[in-house]
């Protein structure tokens, strides 16, 4: 129906086919892994815990600590010196050099910002290679909040708040970064489809015809997020709970998007939450 063809048996049957040839195509892509960099970031309530995300998903499958480029959680306003040499310590931790430019675009003329923020956009701006970008939290159509139960900064709204990261501002980092058919990009949040929807818009606005090479929206359209605690509390939404769990039957395995695949076929996944996976143009 969005593509403006016929609900009919014949276009149902050509669908599927597409949809199983484009599986096929990147099942065995990694998503968590040794090949794979990580940039984190959650909200600061505790049933979004960075050390277990980072342990359970992405080093017992063989990720590297230095590949982590960014673990933030919360709201953290330092001083716009402090940003900058923050900003220039990731360089001297993961390479390159300081962008300057980039930088002063995230300041704006401001005198504070929160460094969870500035560093994760910072760091997606700066990667090169395969590299997952994961959030994990409260979200919007617009916005990923970084604040505990902020509600505010989630209405319909694209301004620079520094409890949150707007479609626009994560779209901007990945074309800073000239590295967009290398990222994947997970958003474990409510309307994640819908904010993936706005970030896939925004792009195309921009001139950029490409997307990131896997995106997954734990939500589907107009859905809210789920989570259930339990004996794996801490990565909070249950499509990463899920994801976990299928990974231990082999352990030490990479996580691919078959484990994925495996995860949101899952009743409980789909009942409540119905994830989406896009492939990149």
């Amino acid at each position: 129906e969005r593509e403006g063809r016929p609900l009919n048996a014949r276009n149902i049957g050509q669908k599927a086919a597409e949809i199983l040839d484009k599986w096929k195509a990147v099942e065995n892509h990694e998503l968590f892994g040794p090949d794979t960099s990580l940039i984190l970031f959650t909200h600061e309530e505790k049933d979004f815990n960075n050390e277990a995300i980072v342990n359970r998903l992405y080093l017992r499958t063989g990720g590297r600590p230095e590949k982590i480029l960014a673990n933030e959680k919360g709201v953290k306003m330092v001083s716009a010196a402090e940003a900058e040499r923050t900003a220039r310590q990731w360089h001297e931790a993961h390479g390159g050099e300081f962008n300057q430019p980039y930088f002063e675009k995230l300041m704006g003329n401001k005198d504070r910002v929160n460094r969870s923020k500035m560093i994760a956009l910072y760091a997606i701006a700066g990667a090169k290679g395969p590299t997952t970008i994961l959030f994990s939290g409260h979200g919007s159509r617009e916005n990923c909040a970084f604040a505990a139960n902020q509600t505010g900064v989630l209405k319909e709204k694209t301004d620079d708040d520094p409890e949150a990261i707007n479609y626009k501002e994560l779209g901007d980092a990945l074309i800073e970064s000239g590295n967009m058919g290398n990222f994947n990009l997970i958003g474990a949040t409510c309307l994640s489809y819908d904010y993936l929807q706005n970030l896939f818009a925004y792009l195309k606005s921009k001139g950029v015809e490409s997307r990131p090479k896997i995106s997954i929206s734990a939500a589907n359209e107009a859905k809210y997020g789920w989570m259930r605690r339990d004996a794996y509390d801490g990565l909070g939404d249950i499509l990463l709970k899920t994801i976990y769990i299928w990974s231990m039957v082999e352990p030490g395995r990479n996580i691919t998007v078959e484990t994925f695949f495996h995860a949101e076929a899952e009743e409980e996944v789909w009942k409540n939450e119905d994830p989406v996976l896009f492939v990149g143009n």
